[in-house]
């Protein structure tokens, strides 16, 4: 049957009845227009589409769009997939839905998506959220672990060291907080050792001993302590080695599992026999994941090449970002001084092509 009018919004399969995993972007106005779908799923997908395209018209489009959304699922999970582009201008909005987001169901995992990208907008962000007074624990919990990952991020160099021990003293300030069964302790747990800093090394530490921490989080912290003893020098490492040892031989059965797998992931070869002997303290169903752990040990050193490959990364995801948002700008103004006409169709691919070279494109 044919239409009456111009497509106006695209469903496709809106109740789900179909196994599937859809891609497909059928341009930015009907993307724009299925915003406003009554299908939720459509509108996810919609809005999931213009972030993936990463114009500036588009995600202005999806931030519009996300302050006017009922659905917090809807907010959440376009907030994720903001946080995965990594660009300056998803950033930007991913900032602005997580400061204008007040419904305990979407906070968590918008604070969560906040800490997958350093920036200082989201920084910033994530200080404004736990100012909140009466924030939801699960909300402050992510709030904390994002913080740290942050690790005082700024555009100023000379402000990241300050950043860094203001957000240790906050984070150490949520130390206590028992609320939720320790949600809230474990997030600032976590959020301290993403700072990777020898001083959150040493709070951690103070951590560890019999009754430092929440019976719930003291599992957490073992993780922590880990983690930021991965980012020391070689004789913190095995300073951390031996106190991680000593704690498979916790009375909790929790903690002496996460010593395990955090003596894993230091690669200390030297605790494989150990961890192979204390076996016997675990019911059966548990003895094959030791032994992975066992296995993993024996296979590698004490050489601390990730972090190392892990910072390196970072640094060039950095780097891809600002280069990113610099093209962007370019094609902007390329757009505006080289609009090709009816009778020169070779103005925007030149336009590109000068782009490409870093040149200046004169309009015909």
């Amino acid at each position: 049957r044919g239409l009456s009018g111009p497509i106006q919004q695209v469903w496709i399969d809106p109740g789900k009845k179909v196994l599937m995993k859809l891609e497909f972007n059928p341009g930015q106005d009907l993307l724009t227009n299925s915003l406003t779908a009554p299908s939720v799923l459509i509108r996810m997908w919609a809005a999931s589409e213009l972030v993936k395209a990463g114009t500036v018209v588009g995600l202005n489009k999806v931030k519009d769009a996300m302050l006017m959304e009922l659905c917090p699922q809807v907010r959440f999970e376009v907030a994720k997939v903001l946080a995965q582009q990594k660009t300056v201008s998803a950033i930007a909005v991913l900032a602005a839905l997580l400061a204008n987001e007040t419904h305990p169901h979407a906070m968590a995992p918008m604070a969560e998506a906040a800490g997958q990208v350093r920036d200082p907008l989201l920084r910033q962000a994530l200080l404004d959220l736990l100012a909140r007074p009466s924030l939801p624990y699960m909300a402050k919990a992510r709030a904390l672990t994002s913080l740290g990952a942050q690790r005082g991020c700024t555009s100023s160099q000379n402000l990241e060291v300050a950043n860094l021990e203001s957000d240790l003293a906050l984070l150490s300030s949520h130390l206590e907080d028992n609320s939720g069964h320790g949600v809230v302790c474990k997030g600032a747990l976590s959020g301290i050792g993403n700072l990777r800093t020898r001083a959150a090394y040493e709070v951690l530490k103070g951590r560890l001993g019999y009754g430092r921490t929440n019976f719930f989080a003291k599992s957490v912290a073992v993780g922590a302590f880990a983690g930021v003893a991965r980012w020391q020098d070689e004789l913190t490492r095995k300073e951390a080695i031996l106190i991680l040892t000593d704690l498979l031989r916790d009375r909790t059965s929790d903690v002496r599992l996460a010593a395990c797998a955090a003596l894993e992931s230091l690669e200390a070869t030297s605790a494989a026999s150990t961890i192979e002997k204390m076996k016997t303290t675990f019911p059966a169903q548990l003895h094959p994941w030791l032994d992975k752990r066992v296995s993993a040990l024996r296979k590698t050193g004490e050489s601390p090449k990730i972090p190392k490959l892990q910072s390196d990364v970072e640094e060039l995801q950095s780097k891809i970002r600002k280069l990113e948002d610099k093209l962007q700008d370019l094609v902007a103004k390329a757009g505006a001084t080289a609009a090709p006409t009816a009778r020169d169709t070779t103005a925007a691919p030149a336009a590109v092509a000068a782009i490409s070279r870093g040149l200046d494109v004169a309009p015909s």
